[in-house]
């Protein structure tokens, strides 16, 4: 994980799998429920909030973050299966105490996995979950049929707008194209708040992924 001075906890402890959360009432959360006020949270903490999560998490925040948003958290620890309490406890004692004693969070992580099996904890920083966004978002929106209906989408609102000589699709498809750098460094500047805190640039040198 990324290395850090400053980090700050948040720490979610109820049952669940890794769409929803259960609390001791019985009421049902979702992380897009948790996403705005724990993203708050993380804008506070100068990105700074490490979530750990004592239910199952897999990947699921993942599916909810949207090209445009800010970064929920720097760091996302969160079990893989169904856990045991002692191995919960154990598991999260080695992490917060190292943490305490040390301010460095990636030791903290490998003191977490020492006193644990391998595979029994998933995990991610912002970094990473930008990554696999911003994946999704070719994969969904940038296929050369996607890229084709985007296109066609632009000619369809250009000629509702009365501009009279229409670029092509194939001329419209290579503007987006060639506009995708410029966007992935427009959404990674909101992303990793850079906008807010500038030291991010830096903090975060996350590269175009063609």
């Amino acid at each position: 994980m990324q290395r850090n001075t400053t980090s700050f906890r948040c720490h979610i402890e109820c049952h669940g799998d890794e769409d929803d959360f259960q609390f001791a009432d019985g009421s049902l959360a979702d992380w897009d429920e948790l996403k705005l006020p724990i993203t708050e949270l993380n804008v506070t903490t100068g990105l700074n909030l490490m979530v750990a999560v004592a239910a199952c998490t897999g990947g699921a925040l993942a599916k909810i973050i949207r090209m445009g948003d800010r970064a929920p958290f720097w760091g996302l620890i969160g079990p893989t299966r169904t856990l045991t309490a002692g191995e919960l406890e154990k598991a999260y004692a080695a992490l917060y105490l190292t943490l305490l004693s040390t301010k460095e969070p990636a030791k903290a992580v490998e003191a977490m996995d020492q006193a644990t099996k391998p595979g029994l904890f998933w995990r991610t920083t912002s970094q990473g979950l930008f990554e696999k966004v911003w994946n999704s978002y070719k994969s969904e929106h940038c296929t050369t049929a996607a890229l084709a209906a985007r296109a066609n989408r632009m000619k369809d609102r250009l000629q509702e707008s009365g501009v009279s000589a229409l670029p092509s699709t194939d001329e419209l498809k290579s503007r987006l194209i060639s506009h995708e750098p410029i966007a992935f460094e427009r959404y990674r500047h909101t992303f990793f708040m850079c906008d807010l805190f500038p030291e991010h640039s830096n903090r975060f040198p996350v590269e175009y992924i063609a």
